[in-house]
């Protein structure tokens, strides 16, 4: 456990450019150490997280660590011969970019059908890893007082993919970036 303890001893020097509500009220989200092949980030929450993370994937292969608490990762697959359990889903591709004041803005092109989609969650705890592939769409929520620590690999695709519940025949689109996101925190 020395080797994790001074792992956790070397990062407080290491962080930059945090981001405060990344996404999610109160997840704060840090770059650590520099540029260069691919992106080491931190995500930390000081608060039980309520709120749902809309399904999506990534542009890039990624491994987290867990440093401390307790993270919940949903796995979504298609699942149609699964109807009478999984969930209509509306799949849209996004692509994002940056807009006035480098705020995230992101362009959607959505399907005109619901499909179905199975859900698997899977909780990791201080000293997991958990990977996932730009193919794969998940939903996270972390616990109070949780970090992780992910690693990015370089962008792999230009685009990613994101599930909206589809409800009495059409979408309901709960995906938003709301004005209160991506603030900048002082060190």
């Amino acid at each position: 456990m020395s080797r994790f303890n001074n792992l956790l001893a070397l990062l407080p020097d290491m962080i930059h450019n945090r981001l405060g509500n990344y996404i999610i009220p109160g997840v704060t989200s840090a770059l650590v150490g520099g540029d260069g092949h691919g992106l080491v980030r931190m995500f930390s929450l000081d608060r039980e997280a309520r709120d749902w993370v809309t399904p999506h994937s990534h542009r890039f292969n990624f491994t987290a660590l867990v440093l401390a608490g307790r993270v919940h990762n949903t796995l979504f697959t298609a699942g149609r011969q699964y109807a009478r359990t999984a969930d209509l889903w509306c799949l849209s591709t996004i692509d994002q970019v940056c807009g006035a004041n480098g705020i995230r803005e992101y362009t959607h092109v959505r399907e005109t059908d619901g499909n179905y989609w199975c859900q698997d969650t899977t909780t990791y705890e201080i000293g997991d890893l958990y990977s996932m592939a730009p193919q794969e769409i998940h939903s996270i929520r972390f616990e109070r007082g949780t970090s992780v620590l992910m690693f990015e690999g370089p962008q792999v695709t230009t685009t990613s993919v994101m599930l909206e519940p589809w409800v009495n025949g059409k979408c309901v689109p709960t995906f938003r970036t709301e004005p209160w996101m991506f603030e900048k925190v002082q060190p």
